[in-house]
């Protein structure tokens, strides 16, 4: 007998997986965690199907971490030579200062910008808004989006099981 396919099933975990992304989306958009836009568009779900296992997987940005659990104080962010910090400072067009100094480059002022705030954030963290802790975004897409998950699993899985149970009447005949 050929492979049966979970075909209510699988098109509920790709509802769930749009639900998942829209609300990330939107939870990013009035947080007002957008700089570039790319932690929010970069958001997307994949459903998987692997020798009759079903998963949903949402995708997320690589700093969505950052965001959602914060940097507590007391930790330093990364000192790399092109740290996230810089690259934030660059997108959202931020000046490190008034006045152009000679002996210094915009990469150097940049650079010590991102120091500066740095240090801020060991002192006392991330994200204002959130008392210098996380967004709990992950959090609050979960709760939101799982209301009735168990009860639409359960559901597309039951009538994927009564076509099954047909085509299995329907084959002894």
């Amino acid at each position: 007998m050929e492979r049966f396919e979970f075909i209510n099933l699988e098109k509920k975990l790709k509802l769930y997986g749009e639900l998942f992304v829209k609300k990330y989306q939107s939870l990013i958009t009035e947080g007002k965690h957008v700089a570039s836009g790319r932690l929010r568009d970069s958001t997307d779900y994949e459903v998987d199907v692997d020798n009759g296992k079903y998963s949903l997987k949402v995708i997320v940005g690589k700093y969505m971490d950052v965001i959602d659990e914060g940097i507590s104080n007391g930790k330093f962010p990364s000192r790399n030579s092109e740290n996230p910090l810089m690259e934030w400072i660059r997108v959202k067009g931020i000046k490190p200062y008034n006045r152009p100094r000679k002996s210094v480059t915009r990469e150097t002022e940049i650079r010590n910008l991102a120091y500066v705030i740095g240090r801020s954030i060991k002192s006392k963290g991330t994200i204002k808004q959130y008392g210098y802790r996380g967004s709990d975004i992950s959090k609050r897409v979960l709760e939101s989006v799982r209301t009735n998950m168990d009860e639409d699993f359960a559901n597309a899985l039951d009538k994927d099981l009564e076509i099954l149970a047909e085509k299995l009447i329907n084959n002894k005949k």
